[in-house]
C-alpha cells in the first residue's frame, strides 16, 4: 500500500509469488504423498492455473479496488489532514464488512463488463 501511495503502481510480483506458491504447495503435496493421502503429483500446469491465476487476480483486485488510493482516501483521518471541512457527505470510514462488499461488487462488475465487451454488446 505504501508503494501505491507514493508511486501510484502496484507490482503484482507474479514470478516471486508463483515460485513461493509452487514451493509451498509442492512441499504440502509431498507430505500428503508420504502419508498416503495423495495419489496424483502436483504439476507445473496446476501451478500456472491455480497459483498464478490467484496472484494476478489478487493484484487486480488491489489495484481496481482502490487500496492505497481512493478507498482509504475517503476516511475521516485523511479528511482531517486536508484543508476541507469534515461533513458526512465527504467522508466514509470503510469498515471490513463494507470493504468486502465493495470489493465483491467491483470484482463482479468488472467480470460482467468484460463478458459484455467480448460478446460485442457494448
Amino acid at each position: 500500500m505504501k508503494l501505491n501511495l507514493t508511486t501510484g503502481i502496484i507490482p503484482s510480483l507474479n514470478v516471486a509469488a508463483g515460485l513461493l506458491g509452487y514451493f509451498l504447495v509442492k512441499t504440502y503435496t509431498q507430505v500428503l504423498q508420504k502419508l498416503g493421502w495423495l495419489k496424483q503429483p502436483f504439476t507445473r500446469q496446476e501451478n500456472t492455473m491455480f497459483i498464478q491465476t490467484c496472484v494476478v487476480a489478487s493484484a487486480g483486485i488491489a489495484f481496481s479496488g482502490g487500496f492505497g488510493s481512493y478507498l482509504f482516501g475517503m476516511s475521516k483521518t485523511i479528511a482531517q489532514e486536508s484543508a476541507e471541512a469534515i461533513t458526512s457527505e465527504n467522508i466514509k470510514n470503510p469498515g471490513l464488512g463494507w470493504m468486502i462488499g465493495f470489493l465483491f461488487c467491483v470484482s463482479f462488475l468488472g467480470l460482467c463488463s468484460v463478458i459484455a465487451i467480448r460478446e460485442g454488446l457494448v
